[in-house]
């Protein structure tokens, strides 16, 4: 009989209580923007974004940052296009490429997402301390700094 491996790691390790957290904070900031008006945004919408710096990006580069394909990439971009919440302009610095940027509802979105996390952590402070909470950021960037890990996410 073969030997049954033990996974029971799997239900406590860190990576499993980050995804868990960041599951619970998406979801919230989620439901937030829709209760905000921005009920057709998706979760793609979201993983654009956070990848957006405020000047614009490439979209080769926005897919290497989401290890994703140019084209997975090309489709989050045009359903965020027709959301109005990005656009594609040129890029100053070589005319035959695009940088894709926030419109000014994607710039709303982004400042009604801020004032959802704030709102979360107070609640998140309230439940297990804010000192706990400052502790679990600080660790968390600590760790991601130690790791060489990028700094657009």
């Amino acid at each position: 009989m073969p030997e049954v491996a033990d996974l029971s790691f799997r239900s406590r390790h860190i990576g499993r209580a980050l995804g868990r957290l960041f599951w619970i904070f998406e979801d919230k900031v989620l439901s937030g923007l829709v209760d905000a008006g921005f009920d057709d945004v998706r979760r793609g919408d979201l993983d654009l974004i956070r990848l957006l710096p405020r000047e614009g990006a490439r979209a080769t580069t926005l897919a290497e940052r989401a290890v994703m394909t140019k084209q997975g990439m090309g489709k989050l971009i045009a359903g965020a296009t027709e959301r109005g919440l990005v656009t594609r302009r040129p890029d100053p610095d070589d005319g035959r490429a695009q940088l894709v940027a926030l419109t000014r509802r994607g710039l709303r979105l982004v400042k009604t997402a801020g004032k959802i996390v704030a709102t979360l952590e107070t609640d998140w402070a309230r439940r297990v301390g804010a000192a706990e909470l400052d502790a679990v950021r600080q660790t968390c960037l600590a760790l991601a700094d130690a790791l060489d890990g990028p700094d657009y996410l």
